[in-house]
């Protein structure tokens, strides 16, 4: 009994952790705030996961280096859909600049309502050139 209850004490107290998930078997990234932590080759949403970045990596992108955050430079060029979990809406990110930038395979995202801008500063290039990607509804966005 007492192992039960320290179980539940330990995984109400579980940090979340933002992360950004490719799979690119169905070319999707999806943006959620877990407990578990995924690494490649674990199942998300029933799909393989390919890569993950978290943290930090989420939540202030922007490399001192470079403007891009690192996912561009592994999903660029095969990315059609971004896909935002209702937990996402729990992380503050500080940036979102060139999240986006380039993704010319790009052609929806869903559930946009569920990324939190109140703290974001920086949103230059987010969706810059995203050719393939019609409307996009930003009504949600607290800047």
């Amino acid at each position: 009994m007492l192992v039960m209850l320290l179980g539940v004490v330990t995984s109400a107290w579980a940090e979340k952790t933002p992360q950004a998930i490719w799979c690119e078997g169905i070319k999707t990234m999806y943006f959620t705030n877990d407990e578990t932590l995924y690494a490649p080759g674990d199942t998300y949403e029933g799909q393989t996961v390919t890569e993950v970045w978290s943290g930090i990596y989420v939540t202030d992108a922007k490399r001192p280096d470079h403007l891009a955050p690192m996912w561009c430079e592994v999903v660029r060029n095969s990315i059609e859909r971004v896909v935002f979990d209702p937990s996402f809406s729990d992380v503050r990110p500080v940036s979102t600049e060139c999240w986006f930038e380039d993704f010319r395979k790009l052609t929806s995202v869903e559930h946009l309502e569920y990324l939190n801008t109140s703290q974001v500063k920086k949103t230059l290039s987010m969706f810059y050139n995203c050719k393939s990607l019609g409307t996009l509804d930003v009504n949600s966005f607290d800047l």
